[in-house]
C-alpha cells in the first residue's frame, strides 16, 4: 500500500535526527550490497562527482605529507613489476628529451658562472 507524500513526510519528520545502532547499520549496508545501480543512477552520481577536486592548498598539503617517506622493498618490487614491458610514446620522449636539454644546459651555465 503506498503511503501519502504528507503520510510519508510525517514519519521522516519523526526520524530525523534519531541515531541508527551500528547493528542497524551494518543490516542495511548488507541489504544495499551487490545491488546493481541502474545506468541512469550511476550517469547521476557521475554526473555529481564531475569537476570536483582537491584545492591547490589541500593538493600541497598531501604532497608535503607523502614528501621523504620510504617505500618499502616490497612495494618497490610492485611498482617495478606493474611497469616492465611499458614503453613510452614518441611524443613523450621527444618531451623528456626536451626536458633533458634544458637540464644538461642549465648546469653548463652554473658551472661556467662558478
Amino acid at each position: 500500500m503506498a503511503k501519502s507524500a504528507e503520510h510519508r513526510a510525517k514519519i521522516g519528520a519523526a526520524n530525523k535526527g534519531k541515531q541508527k545502532s551500528a547493528e542497524n547499520c551494518a543490516k542495511l549496508s548488507a541489504a544495499r550490497k551487490g545491488k546493481p545501480l541502474s545506468a541512469e543512477h550511476r550517469a547521476k552520481l557521475s554526473a555529481a562527482h564531475k569537476g570536483k577536486g582537491h584545492s591547490a592548498e589541500a593538493k600541497a598539503k598531501m604532497s608535503k605529507s607523502r614528501k621523504g617517506l620510504a617505500k618499502s622493498e616490497e612495494h618497490r618490487f610492485k611498482l617495478s613489476e606493474a611497469n616492465k614491458g611499458k614503453t613510452h610514446s614518441e611524443e613523450a620522449r621527444a618531451k623528456m628529451k626536451a626536458a633533458w636539454q634544458v637540464r644538461k644546459a642549465r648546469a653548463e651555465q652554473s658551472l661556467r658562472a662558478a
